[in-house]
């Protein structure tokens, strides 16, 4: 739980309107390609969102983005990854090795990874619309 906790804490300083925002929304930062967060679904208490990082062109090549599905819980100021790079229903723990190669505790790295993701990007943050 703490590492969801602090997600949405990271969340909501790079985008303070989060418990608000209704439709796409780009926010850009400094030294990074297109970052987009994508609000999905809506309901009172959590919202579902896409979190996509387009990398471009690096030495003549393509770079895979960066996709995650989140899940915002508003009530409980947490926010889960529910999918990264496609895969998604992440079990509590995975045997070692497996078919996939998950880590034992890919739920918890996705979730961990995304925390320092947003740190980096709070880092290099630039003012939005939104956080008037």
């Amino acid at each position: 739980m703490p590492v969801y906790e602090d997600n949405y804490r990271l969340m909501s300083r790079l985008v303070p309107a989060i418990g608000r925002v209704r439709v796409p929304t780009t926010f850009v930062l400094t030294g990074y390609p297109r970052i987009s967060l994508s609000v999905l679904d809506c309901a009172r208490y959590t919202s579902m969102a896409a979190l996509t990082h387009s990398f471009g062109i690096c030495d003549g090549r393509l770079l895979k983005d960066m996709e995650m599905r989140l899940r915002i819980y508003h009530d409980a100021r947490l926010l889960e990854v529910l999918s990264y790079q496609g895969h998604g229903r992440f079990a509590p723990a995975y045997d070692y090795p497996n078919e996939d190669m998950l880590s034992p505790f890919e739920k918890r790295q996705v979730n961990v990874f995304l925390g320092e993701w947003l740190r980096a990007c709070r880092h290099r943050r630039v003012p939005l619309p939104l956080d008037s």
